[in-house]
């Protein structure tokens, strides 16, 4: 046996080496993030080519366009015209207002109206930018909102790339923490409904949902900043994902009686002339591609994932553990090795994309099943 086994054992040492050499290759260039930019062109892909769900009925934008500026002739809208618009709102009893607009001093007439809907008014949240760990960046909230507690972060956190692939939910600098918009519009919607979080979990636990934390070495990401509490962002798609309304429709009235009731309530700007875009997954495999997304949709992107991953709709993206991710890649190490094993050009080739077919294809059914989409695959083994 011995004397048959080691001459074959000789002759085909290079092929038995291969997978495990291919497989560590691997594993070495990815733990130096040199594999990163490609897992995330990858990823955004993926991203792309899934079936959107249906547009999410508890948000509504309320979006300063162009032709809201053209009407009002001036930005930053004043005063008056805010109280105004939040006043029509508000008669529609929202579950929550987010107001996505920087207000941290008057704007001409109408301080004292506009002060008066802000103290009136206590499902009402507006934004201030908090930075970076030294403050810079920073921009101060309204400071009657301040006083009264209803203030968020509105700050995002961006990959190398310069892509939005991650939702805020805290932003932190040590012991300082504040929610962000979207976690302090989602936890007001939900109370109504008898939700709260868990006091008692380590982590943020809403209804069915238990918000796990984004480490730096999660999924594709490597040594990634993780100092904040986020979460890897489940879109719902590209722009145009939640009914929208203009400012100058609110104002005018010519929009439905009951378009905010019980409602999420987002205000905020959606003009190019106005900078306040970011690139996603949706915006092409380069940083240069002009279609981006609005930051008030991202903040309800946001928002919608808190809700769905709470009422048990839809979760987030989930990820393997390191030792699942190595399984995967010394499997497929081997299974390319049996290529070489082949005698026939011919039916080599074929092998090979049958392979490469069966890992695209199968990687997108778990990206699917990773992100909620239930039908992709049954709930066991995978994750």
């Amino acid at each position: 046996m011995w004397k048959t086994f080691l001459p074959a054992l000789k002759k085909h040492w290079a092929l038995l080496l291969m997978p495990p050499s291919v497989a560590l290759l691997v594993i070495g260039l990815r733990s130096l993030g040199w594999l990163q930019s490609g897992e995330w062109m990858a990823y955004d892909q993926f991203m792309r080519l899934r079936p959107p769900p249906p547009l999410d009925p508890r948000i509504t934008i309320v979006g300063i366009e162009e032709s809201d500026l053209q009407y009002l002739r001036r930005w930053p809208i004043t005063d008056d015209v805010l109280a105004r618009l939040l006043q029509k709102i508000k008669d529609q009893r929202p579950s929550a207002i987010g107001l996505d607009l920087y207000r941290d001093f008057p704007v001409e007439k109408g301080y004292p109206h506009l002060t008066q809907v802000f103290k009136t008014t206590p499902h009402l949240i507006g934004i201030e930018k908090r930075g970076n760990a030294q403050g810079i960046g920073q921009v101060f909230p309204s400071p009657i909102l301040k006083a009264l507690g209803q203030t968020a972060s509105n700050d995002f956190i961006l990959d190398g790339d310069g892509k939005l692939r991650r939702g805020l939910l805290y932003w932190t600098n040590g012991d300082d923490a504040q929610e962000s918009l979207a976690l302090r519009l989602a936890l007001i919607h939900l109370e109504t409904q008898g939700i709260k979080p868990d006091e008692q979990s380590e982590w943020l636990k809403l209804g069915r949902a238990t918000f796990r934390p984004f480490e730096k070495n999660d999924g594709s990401y490597i040594n990634a900043d993780a100092g904040s509490y986020s979460q890897i962002l489940n879109y719902r798609g590209a722009k145009g994902r939640f009914q929208r309304v203009s400012l100058q429709a609110v104002l005018k009235g010519t929009i439905a009686p009951n378009s905010f009731t019980n409602r999420i309530v987002l205000i905020g700007t959606t003009t190019d002339s106005i900078k306040d875009e970011f690139y996603t997954p949706y915006s092409g495999n380069t940083i240069t591609t002009p279609d981006r997304m609005y930051g008030v949709e991202a903040h309800a992107q946001i928002t919608s994932q808190i809700l769905s991953s709470a009422l048990g709709d839809r979760g987030g993206i989930q990820f393997w553990d390191d030792s699942l991710e190595i399984l995967w890649i010394g499997l497929w190490a081997m299974a390319g090795s049996v290529v070489w094993w082949l005698r026939s050009p011919s039916l080599a080739i074929l092998s090979l994309v049958g392979l490469e077919s069966l890992l695209g294809i199968g990687s997108y059914l778990l990206f699917c099943r990773a992100g909620g989409f239930r039908w992709c695959l049954p709930p066991w083994p995978w994750p």
